[in-house]
């Protein structure tokens, strides 16, 4: 009788693994689902103008801006500015 109750034993251990393996990964299955699923607005494609009118309050700022720095000099001013918005190339004169 004993070897057979080390047998269960071993079975029982063995499905009570299997049964904890299973519940893990099913819930990992689960967590990614629910991380993964957005309801996000959607609306079908069609090819025209696309135009943004942008109505708020608040402080707007570019996605990719750099600082220009000018020189510390006495009574420096500023004759000519290059139009807001406009984009620059690499020698451009923008002050």
């Amino acid at each position: 009788m004993t070897t057979r109750w080390k047998k269960i034993r071993s079975w029982l251990t063995f499905l009570l693994f299997l049964l904890l393996a299973g519940g893990a990964a099913a819930g990992v299955y689960r967590y990614r689902q629910t991380q993964t699923s957005q309801n996000l607005p959607v609306a079908v494609a069609r090819q025209g103008d696309f135009s943004v009118i942008i109505r708020c309050r608040g402080e707007l700022h570019a996605r990719r801006s750099v600082a220009i720095y000018a020189p510390i000099v006495p009574a420096l001013r500023i004759a000519w500015l290059a139009p807001s918005g406009e984009s620059v190339k690499a020698g451009d004169t923008i002050i």
